[in-house]
């Protein structure tokens, strides 16, 4: 299907120029926060392996939810970027949902 073969290619682009901009401002002088780059990085590869692994048949019987993967992998990524569980238990507790 070529309109999901773009949006793989899309996500990918905006997930590689989200990293190289986010790479820019942390690598710079000034004190700022990392979680929330993480935390945008994270939702977009989680969206970007979402769109990825639909065609391959990976939701035979179950509904894709790209809204679940951008969520699961903005915990993921910061919380590996950060090395702590904190941010992942902050995710779980904005969403409030249990099926996560």
């Amino acid at each position: 299907d070529v309109s999901n073969f773009s949006a793989v290619i899309l996500a990918f682009l905006i997930t590689a120029w989200k990293f190289s901009i986010a790479m820019f401002a942390l690598s710079l002088p000034i004190p700022c926060g990392c979680i929330s780059p993480l935390y945008v990085i994270g939702a977009f590869l989680g969206r970007f392996w979402c769109h990825a692994l639909g065609p391959l048949g990976a939701f035979t019987g179950m509904e894709q939810r790209f809204s679940d993967f951008s969520l699961i992998g903005a915990a993921a990524f910061a919380g590996a970027g950060c090395r702590s569980f904190g941010v992942v238990a902050a995710v779980a507790e904005l969403t409030n949902s249990s099926r996560l």
